[in-house]
């Protein structure tokens, strides 16, 4: 009798004493990190003999860029008559499919790269928030991208790649950037790489000055920096 009286009264003793601490409270979950967007590039641009309203490639896979093909709709610039036709080239070497595509298509081939070498072009994601395949991309003469998501058309300005008024609530938030196009040399070096040894060196002059060292003077003269005097 005496110890079923005792217990609740240590019990009542010990809280009021502070001895019972409450088990701590888990830890938050950590916040997801942003999900990695991959991008589209396609492997050839209409070729400079079609006057098209854009470069249209189909049966994307994801997975594969030479599958799939490109699909130019537009005339042939030498044809006095403007009549408009259908090229369609395949996306594993840029070769003319006939079966699909017009006589006047003969002889035609598909340029390497996304459009021409002297813009930058917006790519579409890979795939939209619902985590559906692009199947299709189209880049516009007028810098716009679309893309389609098989239930879904997503539009983005060829401005700043932000979504266009007509684009799908499933759409990815913006188009990626691209300015690795073609094949042309600059100082024996192609523009991708001409354009990642000047940002290099640009990083290494503001280090130097910021450390209040004097630049070589190759290094000053490539960015147009005073001599200093001996």
């Amino acid at each position: 009798m005496r110890s079923s009286i005792l217990i609740p009264l240590l019990f009542a003793a010990s809280v009021s004493a502070g001895f019972l601490v409450a088990d701590p409270a888990p830890p938050a979950p950590p916040a997801p990190s942003p999900a990695f967007v991959t991008y589209y590039r396609p492997r050839f641009h209409c070729p400079a003999g079609l006057a098209v309203a854009a470069d249209d490639v189909q049966a994307i896979d994801i997975a594969d860029r030479t599958v799939g093909r490109l699909v130019c709709a537009g005339r042939r610039r030498t044809d006095i008559d403007a009549e408009q036709i259908s090229c369609a080239f395949r996306n594993s070497d840029g070769a003319l499919l006939p079966g699909i595509s017009h006589s006047k298509c003969a002889g035609l081939v598909a340029a390497e790269g996304p459009r021409s070498p002297s813009t930058c072009v917006f790519l579409c994601a890979t795939k939209n928030k619902d985590g559906v395949p692009l199947a299709r991309m189209a880049l516009t003469r007028g810098g716009d991208t679309a893309c389609y998501y098989y239930n879904e058309w997503c539009t983005y300005s060829g401005v700043n790649g932000n979504p266009g008024p007509d684009g799908g609530s499933r759409c990815p938030a913006r188009a990626g950037t691209s300015c690795i196009l073609g094949r042309r040399r600059f100082r024996g070096e192609d523009n991708f790489t001409a354009m990642l040894r000047k940002k290099a060196e640009e990083e290494a002059l503001a280090e130097l000055r910021r450390r209040g060292r004097v630049a070589p003077a190759a290094l000053r003269r490539r960015f147009a920096e005073p001599e200093e005097d001996a």
